[in-house]
């Protein structure tokens, strides 16, 4: 009896010790020390790279502990604020996964219930997949569907109430890349055809549930659901990047089919309620938006995978990471929870660039670092011409000179396309051959290899890479022309050897 007291309470200690240990290890709250040195951290780098503007929010323990506002809003100078609205990209897919996650604990939804069963009209292109595909494959992004396919619709300018079905209907042809559930492979079809769901779940528009469902419920009261209402509350001017220099641009399509999959907006202090919320298993003061077990579970991918509901899951310095970034042609979010230092934070930028401008997504990865009370190198400037733009302008420059010589041969054929007998005219064919090979494969690299290479349609490119979009069809372009301009000088020319052999 004194032995089984004695291991009893020596297994009742340990555990405490245990606990008391962990406890201890949680990091300390970052100090006004630390906010102050994040803070001129973005300052400069914002004023170094050339980015307009910027907005940071910090939670920890469930709680807003720091927000700041940088930069400018827009041409008019306007200053950033922690209410200045932002579109969030891609983070908006966290919001669509809880609100799949709302509807699957209020008995609406079965996460492995075919898709068919709340779309019975959903189809691709393969009957059998179409059956087989389930609400969680869409979650997980095990579906098939491929980043390309995602894109398809980044530049429609669709905004009524049929863009949500409409754009899940034109997925009929598409054939997946990858059989359902066999691989992890992000696009923005999944969370398109999630929305679509959550419509004839709850019998209400994707807009309205997020906004009764997540948004009220946060009080995140200066977050929308549309452009033209949050342009009326300070929406933030976007800015796409031309040849390194960050240029408003106001006139970006909205794809309200592709909405559930990132077109939200949202800002600093209201990123933090829904921070706080998702960080705190779902309790957010007195409003609870989904259970413990619920969030628990959005925030844990299967095994093997990286990608949970909405959620990337992984590491960073050696800590548990949970986090999403947003991508739109101009602007850029990035926000993430540490669990082990109870600690999360979310930046958003008024900007945003594939090609030219400065490393914005190195922006947020720094800030990583610095959440974690870590040091953070400089993102560096962006350069006024980037390596790929240069190669693409002497490709053009190339194409120019050819093109002048080419015209020049056509204004001075009367005088010089009479000396060539029937046995030169393999010379001709050669060279009609060349040019045919030559411009054909500019023009089919310039307008569709790269593109694909990108993993995105050219009307995509042309949004997110304008510099490097309009240079490649202007390349293609002047390649089809001077291919039709050498045809037609090969044409004239045998046809004129030919006369003279007669």
């Amino acid at each position: 009896m004194t032995l089984n007291n004695t291991l009893y309470g020596f297994v009742v200690a340990s555990i405490l010790s245990l606990l008391m240990t962990a406890e201890a290890e949680v990091p300390a709250p970052l100090s006004e020390a630390d906010f102050h040195r994040i803070d001129t951290y973005i300052e400069t780098q914002l004023k170094e790279a050339n980015i307009p503007g910027a907005a940071l929010v910090i939670v920890e323990g469930g709680q807003i502990t720091h927000m700041r506002g940088f930069g400018v809003a827009g041409p008019d100078g306007r200053p950033v604020t922690a209410e200045t609205g932002f579109v969030i990209g891609s983070v908006s897919k966290s919001f669509t996964a809880l609100a799949i996650m709302q509807l699957v604990e209020a008995g609406q939804i079965d996460l492995d219930a075919p898709v068919q069963e709340y779309l019975p009209w959903f189809r691709v292109a393969d009957p059998e997949a179409s059956s087989q595909m389930k609400v969680r494959h869409l979650l997980n992004h095990t579906s098939g569907f491929s980043t390309y396919q995602g894109r398809t619709h980044c530049a429609s300018r669709d905004t009524s109430n049929q863009a949500i079905e409409r754009r899940i209907k034109a997925l009929r042809n598409v054939k997946l890349t990858h059989s359902v559930g066999q691989g992890t492979f992000y696009s923005n079809a999944n969370y398109c055809v999630l929305g679509g769901i959550i419509e004839a779940v709850s019998g209400q528009r994707y807009e309205d549930y997020i906004q009764e469902h997540i948004f009220d419920p946060l009080s995140m009261s200066n977050s929308y659901t549309s452009k033209n209402v949050a342009r009326q509350h300070g929406l933030a001017t976007g800015y796409r990047y031309w040849f390194g220099k960050p240029l408003p641009s106001t006139n970006i399509p909205y794809p309200r089919g592709d909405k559930p999959a990132g077109f939200l907006i949202s800002c600093a202090n209201d990123m933090g309620n829904y921070l706080g919320a998702m960080a705190n298993g779902g309790l957010l003061g007195d409003s609870r938006i989904l259970s413990e077990s619920g969030i628990s579970q959005m925030h844990t991918p299967e095994k093997g995978r990286s990608y949970a509901m909405g959620w990337w899951v992984g590491n960073h310095q050696y800590t548990r990471v949970i986090a999403h970034n947003g991508s739109t042609p101009n602007y850029h979010t990035d926000m993430a929870i540490f669990p082990e230092y109870h600690r999360a934070f979310a930046l958003l930028i008024n900007a945003e660039n594939w090609l030219s401008g400065p490393p914005i997504g190195n922006l947020c990865w720094n800030m990583r670092n610095l959440v974690l009370g870590n040091e953070a190198p400089p993102i560096g400037k962006a350069p006024s011409m980037h390596k790929d733009l240069m190669l693409i302008c002497g490709l053009l420059f190339c194409q120019i000179i050819v093109f002048i010589f080419v015209i020049r041969r056509i204004i001075r054929r009367r005088k010089h396309l009479g000396s060539h007998p029937a046995n030169k005219r393999w010379i001709i064919v050669i060279r009609g051959v060349l040019s045919f090979v030559l411009n054909v494969g500019i023009a089919v690299g310039m307008l569709w290899i790269v593109p694909l290479m990108h993993d995105a349609p050219f009307s995509c490119l042309l949004l997110y890479a304008p510099d490097a979009g309009w240079l490649l069809l202007l390349s293609g372009v002047l390649a089809l022309v001077t291919l039709s301009a050498s045809m037609g000088v090969m044409a004239f020319l045998i046809r004129r050897s030919g006369q003279l052999d007669e």
